[in-house]
């Protein structure tokens, strides 16, 4: 399995991203970005992927830029999120604090 890419950019056409959808993901392979010319107050993408999976169905989604940098957002009243994947196994892992018990004194 890949691990995250370090990189302020996530959604760039020819990369394999992770698509965070609730507590689970699906791998998606970003064919093209292009700028959404109709939203009018912030920067906005239409977004074109295919999920892997056999037959690499085809999607396009609207994002804003901030989505595009791998921020949170809502489709369906789901939250997703775009993270960028690593398959080289280069970049740092992310380390987690270790967990101890700690028990009461009258056991």
């Amino acid at each position: 399995m890949g691990v995250l890419k370090e990189t302020p950019y996530v959604v760039i056409p020819g990369e394999i991203v992770l698509l965070r959808v609730k507590d689970t993901g699906v791998y998606v392979y970003i064919r093209d970005v292009v700028r959404d010319e109709t939203t009018k107050n912030r920067a906005g993408w239409i977004v074109t992927l295919s999920i892997l999976v056999y037959g690499l169905p085809e999607q396009t989604i609207r994002v804003n830029d901030e989505h595009i940098r791998g921020e949170e957002f809502t489709m369906g009243g789901e939250f997703r999120q775009f993270c960028p994947v690593d398959f080289t196994g280069n970049s740092k892992k992310e380390t987690r604090p270790t967990l101890r018990l700690i028990r009461g004194g009258n056991q």
